[in-house]
């Protein structure tokens, strides 16, 4: 086993590490949207509270941020797992992938993780909003613990939010957390794309001066 190959293993590490952050980006999101708020997706909603002290939702938020957090789960656990199936292979027989296979790599590892910034900053910018209209109650609540508090959610009793700001935490941790590790992986990708350049540069160099010694380049035509 290429062991030795300090930069593949490296590689395997960290998409062993994608694989289970992958795991707290949409199974919390997925259950809360679908389950605990049946189909709504609380990231900017706008709400306020009645006389009685329970909160009304004026607007749920739009359902595409919450469906983008769990195709984008979906997407690097998918991406992980190929990735560390052939780099495992690579690394067993101590091998390395070409610089076409390299290169698609790279632009895979770029692609997600533009996503996932964009959809973790999406995630913490609408979750914040929604909670600083639960925290507009004029008896401070708080949104940390509003799940626990029954008169606010008296009026939605289909809706089930204990647990919700568990949910989201989970979920932003698990965003910025496979943001910055899918980060690291596009340098090791752009350094490994950087060392395949320059093996096939020595290779080529090497090959023209076999063959300028065997008297088999003869040099570029002048006309």
């Amino acid at each position: 086993m290429g062991i030795g190959n300090i930069l593949v293993l490296s590689q395997v590490t960290a998409y062993v590490l994608a694989a289970i952050l992958s795991f707290f980006i949409y199974p919390p999101v997925a259950v809360n949207k679908t389950h605990n708020f049946q189909g709504h997706c609380l990231l900017n909603a706008k709400g306020y509270y009645e006389d009685d002290g329970s909160f009304q939702v004026q607007d749920w938020g739009n359902p595409g941020p919450c469906n983008f957090a769990i195709f984008i789960g979906i997407a690097v656990m998918l991406a992980s797992v190929y990735q560390i199936i052939r780099l495992s292979f690579h690394l067993y027989n101590d091998t390395d992938g070409s610089f076409l296979t390299t290169f698609l790599s790279a632009l895979l590892n770029v692609i997600l993780t533009v996503m996932l910034f964009g959809s973790a900053l999406t995630v913490s910018i609408g979750y914040n909003e929604w909670c600083s209209q639960i925290e507009a109650s004029p008896q401070g609540v708080a949104c940390a613990n509003s799940d626990l508090i029954q008169r606010l959610w008296k009026k939605y009793e289909k809706l089930d939010p204990v647990g919700f700001p568990a949910q989201w935490g989970i979920a932003q941790f698990g965003l910025w957390s496979s943001f910055l590790v899918w980060f690291i992986l596009c340098c090791f990708s752009f350094v490994k794309l950087f060392k395949l350049n320059q093996q096939e540069n020595i290779v080529r160099s090497l090959t023209r001066e076999r063959q300028r010694l065997l008297g088999e380049d003869s040099g570029p035509t002048v006309y």
